[in-house]
């Protein structure tokens, strides 16, 4: 099974993280993927002193294989030449990427 989390909204963290944790606990071996835009990547610059989202909940969730992706467009909109968690991939545009995600069969699921 592949799944695909979106979060755009920097509070809905708590609950994304909640959400693959549970997932993970009923089956351990699903692929997931978390795509971050909008104001939810954010949380996700190295360089962050107010973060809506627990720095060692993502480390976690990075170690345990989850891919974790912050949209190109939104950090270039708010925060451009800033650096990222280290693990947090850059793609290019985060409803490219779900769009993407969908096409190769991940369900999608958006707290």
């Amino acid at each position: 099974m592949k799944t695909l989390f979106h979060v755009d909204e920097r509070q809905k963290w708590p609950l994304v993280i909640r959400n693959v944790n549970n997932f993970l606990k009923a089956d351990a071996k699903t692929k997931i993927e978390i795509v971050a835009n909008s104001d939810a990547v954010l949380d996700l610059l190295a360089e962050q002193n107010q973060r809506q989202v627990d720095l060692d909940a993502i480390q976690k969730l990075i170690q345990r294989n989850i891919k974790i992706c912050a949209c190109s467009n939104s950090l270039n909109r708010c925060c451009p030449n800033t650096k990222l968690i280290s693990g947090v991939e850059p793609v290019t545009a985060g409803v490219l990427e779900i769009t993407k995600k969908q096409s190769e069969g991940y369900a999608y699921i958006k707290p």
